[in-house]
């Protein structure tokens, strides 16, 4: 499997380095300052097993069709009120890494079913849970229905 995120912050980027022997691509979508810092930060970063995808800003019916590309979404938010991105995922069937800031974890998120809830600040943590999924594909593809069926569940 090649994996694939879509990120939410540029500390994020960090954490997939320490991913071994795994090509990783980016998808990172948005405009601004933060989208500037990010790119530039990540010239010290870069490595040949990366390819990164700056969007830019992009009509709101087109963030699914990068969405579903994508094998997780990063969501290592310290507080949300919702966490709209996290339905946006699940819609399409793409798991969450997400922190317990997110307010949609206790609704809408089931820990190791239709994604994950982990503690960022210790990212070897997070690189080994993503690590056993990239490597089970049957639990990451039972994780990927899952997303998608609890969306359903939870807006039907």
């Amino acid at each position: 499997m090649r994996p694939v995120f879509f990120l939410k912050r540029r500390e994020d980027f960090r954490l997939l380095l320490s991913l071994p022997n795994y090509t990783i691509e980016l998808t990172v979508i948005g405009d601004g300052p933060e989208v500037k810092a990010f790119q530039v930060s990540l010239n010290k970063f870069l490595e040949e097993r990366v390819g990164i995808r700056f969007l830019r800003k992009i009509p709101n019916k087109h963030i699914l069709d990068e969405m579903v590309r994508c094998h997780f979404l990063l969501f290592p938010t310290l507080g949300e009120p919702w966490g709209h991105v996290i339905t946006e995922a699940f819609s399409v069937g793409t798991p969450v890494l997400t922190s317990r800031f997110a307010d949609a974890v206790p609704d809408m998120l089931r820990d190791g079913e239709n994604g994950l809830v982990v503690d960022f600040a210790n990212p070897k943590l997070v690189v080994k849970k993503v690590s056993i999924l990239i490597n089970d594909v049957r639990k990451y593809q039972e994780m990927c229905s899952s997303a998608q069926k609890s969306c359903h569940e939870f807006f039907d």
